[in-house]
């Protein structure tokens, strides 16, 4: 067949035929190309895990040391109503030691979370910006397991020296264990 073919049909048949061949490496570079990006994104996310992973490792001392004062520390709530009685005195008390005036809270209802339980309560707090802050900073100690929900400071407008707080304060208590 290529025997009987003229010089410009054969020219035509090696244009088609490169043309075809030219085509057909294009698409084959084309998907190795894709194929070389998606397995570059593959190895790159694989040695991602693979360092956070030898990170944790090697915080994995530091963090079963943190469980274990966690588990020593953090008590089970046992009674919520003695619980909320308990955050309320110990609101009241850093109060006045640190002479700001607490308001009676609005006590919330408790709640379990998967690693912990919740006893909480809304409460207004006046004073100075100085008492405040060192309010908050003993109530926040470390081992009272206290957490400020949400928080609304602002200057009292009958007293510019004074600042008025609203917060929602919650206790952290040890999980209640399931028995099976």
């Amino acid at each position: 067949m290529i025997a009987t073919m003229s010089k410009r049909e054969k020219a035509m048949a090696a244009i088609v035929v490169g043309a075809v061949f030219l085509l057909f490496n294009i698409a084959v570079a084309r998907f190795f190309m894709r194929e070389n990006a998606v397995l570059k994104r593959e190895l790159k996310m694989a040695n991602s895990k693979i360092e956070r992973n030898q990170e944790r490792e090697a915080e994995r001392l530091l963090w079963e040391q943190r469980g274990k004062w966690l588990d020593e520390t953090m008590q089970p709530m046992g009674d919520p109503q003695q619980a909320n009685k308990q955050l309320r005195d110990t609101l009241v008390e850093l109060g006045k030691k640190h002479g700001v005036v607490v308001q009676p809270p609005t006590w919330g209802n408790p709640k379990q979370q998967p690693f912990y339980t919740v006893s909480s309560m809304s409460v207004d707090v006046r004073g100075s910006w100085m008492n405040i802050f060192n309010f908050l900073h003993e109530l926040q100690s470390p081992g009272q397991f206290v957490v400020f929900e949400s928080a609304k400071l602002e200057v009292d407008k009958d007293d510019k020296t004074q600042m008025k707080t609203s917060f929602a304060v919650a206790k952290w208590y040890a999980a209640e264990a399931i028995v099976p």
